[in-house]
């Protein structure tokens, strides 16, 4: 019996990837910034001081290192979860909804913020997107027919000898 695959579960992939794009990319410049932090724009200088970040000399170099660890993680956290999500991976949907979860309501809490203070930032509309998109990925991947592809590609590999 050969069923067709959920196209809630591509949507909710493709969703997960466009979103993790712009903080792949974020990642590596704050690897290059950490490297070489006279290389960083001022505006990205601008939006970590306004954090409280130290943005002069070495203090920079920890800012950034801290920054790109913290995305780092969090990335490859994420493409993990997607890579599970491409397999079929039970346990990595169920994931999904924990760190999807969080992000979502990280992003939302810190937008909120910027947005209600007056002019928000292009890290402001990229947080509203991310808490967006997030929730987008929560609420393909809870959806009946995603659960259903799910517990059948499951129940395939129980069937199947491992071999």
């Amino acid at each position: 019996m050969s069923r067709r695959v959920a196209h809630t579960r591509w949507a909710a992939i493709a969703l997960a990837a466009a979103i993790t794009t712009p903080y792949l990319v974020m990642f590596i410049q704050t690897v290059r910034a950490a490297l070489d932090p006279g290389s960083v724009p001022r505006e990205m200088l601008l939006e970590l001081a306004s954090l409280g970040a130290a943005t002069q000399g070495d203090e920079a170099w920890i800012a950034f290192s801290y920054l790109a660890t913290l995305l780092g993680a969090v990335t490859l956290v994420v493409l993990l979860i997607i890579a599970g999500l491409i397999a079929r991976r039970q346990a990595a949907r169920e994931a999904a909804f924990a760190v999807f979860g969080a992000i979502t309501l990280i992003a939302g809490l810190a937008t909120i913020g910027s947005l209600l203070g007056g002019s928000p930032s292009s890290g402001s509309w990229l947080g509203v997107a991310t808490a967006v998109a997030g929730l987008g990925v929560i609420v393909l991947l809870a959806l009946e027919s995603t659960g259903i592809d799910f517990e059948l590609a499951e129940m395939k590999r129980r069937r199947e000898p491992a071999g």
